[in-house]
């Protein structure tokens, strides 16, 4: 019982990093990251790293707890005559966009 529990959850890991590496896709961010240190020694480079690993686990954690409410805060929110969902990703990938843009390019 404890091996197929053991079996079950190795097989669900390794499904999960299956799906997430595409989208993380570190090996196209590291450049990135590489680019826009430049210049900075080691010890805020090390920091930095662990700062967006950080934020990067707390994002993937608060969307997984958010969207398993999704169904229960659909039947809330869709009678209401709300926005569709796609509406709703679309608009919150615009301002994630917009907000990123405005920290990279100077100001």
């Amino acid at each position: 019982m404890l091996s197929e529990d053991i079996r079950q959850f190795s097989g669900a890991l390794l499904l999960i990093i299956a799906a997430l590496l595409p989208i993380v896709n570190p090996v196209a961010s590291a450049p990135v990251f590489l680019s826009m240190t430049h210049g900075a020694d080691s010890r805020t480079r090390e920091a930095l790293a662990a700062r967006i690993a950080i934020n990067a686990g707390l994002l993937l954690f608060l969307s997984m707890v958010i969207g398993s409410f999704e169904s229960k805060a659909q039947k809330i929110v869709r009678p209401s005559g709300s926005l569709s969902r796609n509406a709703c990703r679309a608009s919150a990938s615009l301002m994630i966009a917009v907000r990123g843009a405005s920290r990279v390019s100077p100001s």
